[in-house]
């Protein structure tokens, strides 16, 4: 069982709506059913809603970061310097 089908399995067990849950989480609806149904993956900032609305998946945030450690690195940024900095 993976990260998203625990949310999906923590939002069952509480018996509350797409609205509701996306809310706990920091993200907008929209973004809870395209994770949800896997459209989208969940990034940065809802890996921190998950870990404030539901701390005891802790572990569960762990286990993903290690099996997609570009998320945890974040985007590759190119490095630009200045055309007076540059050295012959």
């Amino acid at each position: 069982m993976d990260l998203i089908d625990k949310l999906v399995s923590v939002q069952k067990r509480q018996i509350i709506g797409d609205d509701t849950f996306a809310y706990r989480l920091g993200i907008s609806r929209q973004m809870w059913i395209m994770m949800r149904t896997r459209r989208a993956k969940p990034g940065v900032n809802v890996l921190h809603g998950v870990v404030i609305a539901y701390p005891e998946l802790s572990r569960d945030i762990l286990d993903y970061l290690r099996e997609k450690p570009s998320i945890a690195r974040g985007p590759k940024r190119k490095v630009v310097v200045p055309m007076e900095e540059r050295v012959s």
